[in-house]
This record gives C-alpha cells, sequence and structure tokens, in this order.
C-alpha cells in the first residue's frame, strides 16, 4: 500500500503529547482489493504482517524477533515518517525470491501498489544506516516496560 504523512492519532503522535490532526481515511475499494491479494497469495507468503499501531518500526520488529530472523532494508523519503506512519491498508510481506515476479504479477492484477523494501537473513535489523542486533532489540521490546514500572 501506499504510505502517507499519516502520524495524527499514532503512536508517535501520543508519545509526543501531538493530539489532533485527521485521521487517515481508508479507501475500502482498495482496502478489498489487498485482502483479495493476500488471500490468493498467502501460499507463497514466508511472513505477513499489517501496519497497523506503531506503523513499519513495530512491524519489523515484531516480524524479525518472531522468526528471528534479522533483515536489511533500504528506505527511501522522510525516514521518520517511513516508519511511523500508520497510513491504513499496508502489509509487509515475505515471499522468497523465486516467487517476487509471481507476487508482483499478483498485485498488478489486484491494482496494489507493492515496494521491495529489502531482504531477510543474518542476525540484525538493519535499517539505511542503523543497525540493531536482535538480541539488543529483543531485550528492548521486551524488558522495557517492566523496568519503566518495576
Amino acid at each position: 500500500g501506499d504510505t502517507k504523512n499519516d502520524l495524527a492519532g499514532s503512536e508517535w503522535a501520543y508519545m509526543h503529547d501531538q493530539r489532533g490532526g485527521e485521521a487517515p481515511i481508508a479507501d475500502l475499494q482498495k482496502e478489498m482489493r489487498l485482502i483479495d491479494l493476500l488471500l490468493e497469495g498467502q501460499s507463497i507468503f514466508v511472513a505477513a504482517h499489517d501496519l497497523s499501531q506503531g506503523g513499519l518500526a513495530v512491524t519489523l520488529a515484531e516480524m524479525v524477533l518472531h522468526n528471528n530472523i534479522g533483515a536489511t532494508l533500504t528506505l527511501s523519503g522522510e525516514l521518520g515518517i517511513a516508519l511511523l506512519s500508520e497510513s491504513p491498508g499496508r502489509v509487509v510481506v515475505a515471499v522468497s525470491p523465486a516467487d517476487g515476479a509471481n507476487f508482483a504479477a499478483m498485485a498488478k492484477a489486484h491494482d496494489i501498489s507493492i515496494v521491495k523494501i529489502g531482504s531477510t537473513g543474518g542476525d540484525v535489523l538493519a535499517i539505511n544506516d542503523a543497525v540493531i542486533p536482535l538480541n539488543e532489540l529483543r531485550t528492548a521490546h521486551t524488558q522495557t516496560i517492566p523496568k519503566l514500572f518495576g
């Protein structure tokens, strides 16, 4: 799906006390096409995760930690928007390189835009120039809240 500057009502906005703004508008026809694509492609997905609360940053962390496989990504545009936008109608899917062209053809048939953002492997989450070892990411993900609240 398309990433827009949709930070109103997001986790980022909440953490920065930014109240107000316009909530993202969902394109229901596009959402239905996305669902159809996901149903059609599910047999070739190695992993899939919606982009919602926390945007791409949280989705990526959850995916690499759940699968215990790192990822190397190259994101374009404003990095904060790319990582934190909660634009509706977006999903991260992982497919094997052998299925990439097949998935692209499916997406085109459903009129859904896709962007390859990287590849999986290793023991780090690398986003542009930032590299986070999975063990450090796991510690931050699982121990931050307990440390804050005892």
